[in-house]
């Protein structure tokens, strides 16, 4: 059963008042979808939350993110020599 099916057999199990319930939800979900796809997409790694202003990354932060992940299993698990 695909989403779509499943959620038409929901819908149909449903009030009016529900059903106009939900389209309106499901409105205003898609009236802010292309708000987060925005920020998502944006083209940033922008610190949100209280590290907003406080913490400040390098420009190629993410570039290198994974660079030292040998040197921090090390530290964790030991070394395998």
């Amino acid at each position: 059963m695909t989403l779509q099916q499943e959620a038409y057999m929901l819908m149909s199990r449903q009030s009016e008042q529900t059903i106009k319930l939900l389209i309106e939800l499901m409105k205003a979900l898609d009236a802010n979808a292309g708000n987060v796809d925005e920020r998502v997409s944006g083209g940033k790694n922008d610190i949100i939350g209280a590290g907003r202003d406080i913490i400040k990354l390098p420009d190629d932060f993410f570039e290198h993110f994974d660079d030292s992940n040998d040197e921090i299993a090390e530290m964790f698990y030991g070394s395998d020599e």
